[in-house]
């Protein structure tokens, strides 16, 4: 069996079928932050298509419906990547073994 992280934006749920297959070949890492880190990350991407077309508080609200199907999840608002890696990696290797 190959082990792979498969790393999606988060208009793939938008697709139940997407979700389905993720659920049945693996796990689901949710990783969220709070709209305002959401916005500023997002300050100098101003050529994401559905940010432009719906605006980020529609999609921010849209998609939090959504998120709910997960197997562990992590606030990652203020926070380095070190110390989300920190955080996730463990439940990886619960999951999966080393």
């Amino acid at each position: 069996t190959n082990k792979a992280i498969i790393s999606t934006g988060g208009g793939i749920l938008l697709d139940n079928s997407n979700l389905d297959n993720i659920k049945l070949n693996g796990y689901v890492i949710l990783v969220k932050a709070s709209f305002q880190e959401i916005s500023q990350r997002l300050k100098c991407c101003s050529s994401r298509p559905l940010l432009k077309s719906k605006g980020l508080e529609c999609l921010f609200e849209e998609r939090k419906k959504l998120y709910t199907f997960y197997d562990f999840e992590i606030d990652t608002t203020s926070k380095d990547v070190d110390y989300v890696a920190m955080e996730v990696i463990p439940f990886i290797l619960r999951k999966v073994g080393s």
